[in-house]
């Protein structure tokens, strides 16, 4: 059985680790931290689903998406 790949995102002095559950042009579903986040496209960016029971902050939403698409 296949691990994920755990990733990481860089903002500024922190690194945050999580691993990609989807991945699709118009939507990301990521585990960190033993949370569950989505993100959507909205036009040229990416944004928290409405259905997130956290809310990240754009800036990581950001490193993160474009994270998990270079490691596509």
């Amino acid at each position: 059985m296949n691990q994920p790949v755990r990733l990481e995102a860089n903002t500024g002095n922190r690194i945050f680790y999580f691993t990609v559950d989807k991945l699709t042009e118009n939507e990301v579903s990521i585990m960190m931290y033993n949370a569950s986040y989505t993100f959507i496209r909205t036009g040229a960016s990416w944004t928290n689903h409405v259905l997130n029971k956290f809310i990240m902050a754009q800036h990581l939403i950001n490193e993160v998406v474009a994270v998990a698409q270079k490691a596509q």
